[in-house]
């Protein structure tokens, strides 16, 4: 672990604000100059992610804000390096609450880096202080995402609430962008039972048997709906639900680790692990299912095999 001394830490938390704020600039001004709609730089964390995600484009301009993120980042982790001791300090609060140790520290570290990005020397509050506030708070919202098989974004909600009161007083037409955004949540708490995974971890769709009778298919559709829900029934409430988001289940669209987490209000690294353990849980069960192994299995009039 870095250790900084005072001087050393002031020094780089200067050199951090000053990157921040030309970083800021630079980035509204190359959108402006694009008439496109710079990144928020209200949430200096959410701009970092979405540069790094989406990129500005391929000009001098967008390399000098490229510059400026690594050189923001590099800075940013020294400090954060340097201060990852009060992430196990919090972390070591929260356990025995079902959530590993490891998991603590990574979305402990993610609270940590949202307050140094968020941290302003001018305000008088010393980074550690302000720093474990936030890394307090990125926990508390892993242990109750935890707790819950869905915890949705309060954000999210409170706007939908403002929109449907809209929509009861407007026109009878939905704006489409409320339509999604209610589209998203319906999506987001409603159960499932169905497997069709077309895409990622080894799991392909194949073509239907269309030589079996029309008798064979209802009683193989019934058996393999049995199978279908004790493969489900092996994984937890949200493990099931983030399955049924990330890969379209039942027919549902597809969304990226981004948008999941903005809905869940949960890191996205967080989401990613949740995820990958969930697909694991299926790869042992199938795996100890051997008589079903690599059967097909019709799902809302479409036929899957499972190769997990």
């Amino acid at each position: 672990m870095q250790v900084l001394s005072a001087a050393d830490e002031r020094r780089l938390i200067g050199e951090l604000v000053e990157t921040r704020k030309s970083l800021i600039r630079a980035t509204i001004a190359l959108a402006e100059s694009r008439g496109e709609e710079p990144p928020p730089a209200e949430d200096f964390h959410k701009m970092i992610r979405s540069i790094r995600e989406c990129g500005l484009g391929s000009d001098a301009a967008d390399d000098e804000v490229q510059h400026l993120v690594s050189k923001y980042e590099e800075t940013r982790d020294r400090i954060a390096l340097a201060n990852v001791r009060l992430v196990a300090y919090a972390a070591r609060r929260y356990l025995n609450r079902g959530i590993s140790f490891s998991d603590l520290l990574q979305e402990g570290f993610c609270g940590l880096l949202i307050g140094i990005d968020r941290f302003e020397p001018a305000n008088g509050t010393r980074l550690a202080t302000y720093a474990l506030w936030w890394i307090k708070q990125a926990l508390r919202r892993t242990i109750s995402a935890d707790a819950y098989p869905v915890r949705l974004n309060p954000k999210l909600l409170r706007q939908v609430a403002v929109e449907q009161e809209d929509l009861a007083h407007g026109p009878h037409a939905a704006k489409p962008h409320v339509t999604a955004t209610l589209k998203s949540i319906r999506c987001a708490i409603r159960p499932t039972v169905s497997l069709d995974l077309a895409v990622d971890s080894g799991v392909s769709s194949t073509l239907a048997d269309k030589s079996s009778s029309p008798t064979n298919r209802d009683r193989d559709s019934l058996e393999n709906g049995e199978y279908v829900g004790h493969m489900m029934q092996s994984l937890s409430p949200r493990e099931q639900t983030i399955l049924q988001l990330r890969f379209g289940l039942d027919g549902k669209p597809t969304h990226s680790l981004s948008q999941i987490s903005e809905l869940l209000d949960v890191s996205k690294e967080r989401i990613r692990q949740i995820q990958e353990k969930a697909l694991q849980k299926l790869r042992a069960y199938e795996g100890s299912a051997s008589p079903t192994r690599g059967r097909s299995i019709d799902t809302s009039g479409q036929s899957v095999r499972i190769k997990l």
